[in-house]
């Protein structure tokens, strides 16, 4: 019986532990099932395409995004449809090689980007693939891999399309660009062609564009002008259009021409798409006709036209400070002698030099120019608001005309001496209009002259009368 017994409790604990042994591999059972079925719920729920294929290249199985990235209905069709083609996944037959190669070598592989056959309903598509070879944990043999796909064909078209467009900026003498303000006052530029850039001296391999660098090519002078115009288009949402002078990188004063439409954005970004081009040439060429619209070809003084001008600009700023202003109006005396005597050459180098001793005397903000010929005339402004003290302001510079006009003229080893005549008028903000200026002035001027003829003549009578006296005194 005792021995009996043993075996029945030997039994009966070899029975226990077989029992235990098999509860806890089913617990195991279970516990490897959930997290099977865990894995399996996350990969079916992700965003990207995932797959299992065998070594041979045999798709074994994928999840709904992956089915719907190649445009099928189900996994089952995809697997046949897969499976049963005969051709290659990649368009170019080389990227199937550099996988398995690249594979092999590492094991797994980091945002393959190749270009796809999906077969007929979604056609050719661009992908980033990744993917890791999976190898039996006790023999380290290589058992199948598995990868996640994402259709990345919609960036490869913008980036095309942006390709393109750099190309066909590159070919615009110009610069293209999109310049962005966010809400809270920020600005960027998020595009600039390469033209835009070499306006600028900017060197090319400059990533980031700085906007305070930008801002501070341009010059000083213009810079607020330039931060009205856009704040004004910002504002009324009207086409940016505006001409500034800047100071490239490499040290070369330019003007440019910025024209650009802002697009406003819903969270308040405002967007300008514009043009950059250089305007130097024309700024160039405005000024040539300005010069010749405006000033003598000769003296390069102003003319006529531009002195009638300023004339009108200073009559209405007399009448806005209640003050006076004076008009000198000089003429050369016997210029037609001289230009017949010593030839019209000599005659314009007079005229010259007779502009920069004007230039010379004048105060800084006078307007000297040259009417006709041989006259001229110096336009003082704010000679303030007493008439004696402005006429006196005014008679103090024509005596500086003249005597810096009696000092002789040299060329070269020839020497000339000349004089003239200055008429002066004071005017106010009452004045009729130019022309009446300039005609009083010329008036003044006229009987000045007439004057010294008046008072030559006489000096000549005298000495022809002291010459007969002293002839008759000899006579007798």
């Amino acid at each position: 019986m005792g021995g009996q017994a043993v075996l029945i409790v030997v039994g009966l604990l070899a029975a226990v532990a077989a029992c235990t042994t098999i509860l806890f591999c089913l617990k195991q059972m279970r516990a490897g099932a959930t997290d099977r079925q865990r894995l399996s719920d996350v990969i079916n729920n992700l965003s990207e395409g995932y797959y299992i294929t065998t070594l041979d290249g045999v798709l074994k199985g994928s999840n709904p995004a992956m089915v719907a990235i190649c445009g099928e209905r189900s996994e089952k069709e995809l697997i046949a449809r897969v499976n049963g083609n005969a051709g290659d996944w990649y368009v170019d037959p080389t990227r199937h090689a550099e996988f398995k190669a690249l594979l092999a070598e590492h094991n797994k592989i980091d945002n393959f980007v190749s270009e796809v056959n999906t077969g007929p309903v979604k056609g050719n598509i661009w992908i980033r693939e990744n993917a890791r070879l999976v190898r039996d944990p006790k023999t380290g043999k290589a058992t199948h891999y598995e990868g996640t796909v994402v259709d990345i064909t919609d960036t490869v078209k913008r980036s095309e399309e942006e390709g393109r467009l750099r190309k066909l900026a590159s070919h615009v003498p110009g610069g293209l660009f999109q310049l962005e303000r966010k809400p809270g006052g920020t600005f960027d530029v998020i595009f600039s062609s390469s033209g835009f850039r070499e306006l600028l001296d900017h060197r090319q391999d400059v990533v980031k564009f700085d906007i305070e660098h930008f801002l501070s090519l341009i010059h000083p002078n213009d810079l607020l002008a330039y931060s009205q115009s856009l704040r004004s288009s910002r504002l009324k949402l009207d086409v940016w259009a505006h001409s500034f002078q800047v100071v490239t990188d490499g040290g070369k004063p330019k003007w440019l021409k910025v024209q650009a439409t802002p697009e406003l954005k819903p969270d308040g970004t405002v967007i300008w798409h514009g043009y950059l081009q250089d305007i130097t040439s024309l700024k160039a060429d405005e000024e040539d006709i300005r010069a010749l619209a405006f000033n003598d070809p000769l003296t390069k003084l102003p003319n006529r036209r531009y002195l009638a001008d300023r004339l009108q600009q200073t009559i209405a700023a007399c009448a806005r400070r209640n003050d006076h202003a004076a008009v000198l109006f000089i003429d050369i005396d016997n210029f037609k002698q001289l230009n017949d005597t010593h030839g019209h050459d000599v005659g314009d180098k007079v005229l010259v030099e007779m502009a920069r001793r004007l230039t010379q005397v004048s105060r800084k903000n006078d307007t000297v120019a040259r009417l006709a010929g041989d006259e001229f005339v110096v336009l003082m402004d704010d000679l303030g608001r007493d008439w004696l003290s402005a006429k006196q302001n005014a008679e103090n510079v024509a005596e500086k005309v003249l005597n810096v006009v009696r000092k002789s003229f040299k060329f070269g080893e020839d020497e000339h001496r000349v004089t003239c005549s200055i008429g002066v008028i004071t005017f106010d903000g009452k004045a009729k209009s130019v022309d009446d200026i300039l005609k009083f002035a010329d008036t003044a001027m006229y009987n000045v002259k007439k004057s010294a003829v008046m008072l030559i003549n006489c000096l000549k009578r005298v000495s022809i009368s002291k010459q007969k006296a002293m002839h008759k005194s000899r006579v007798i």
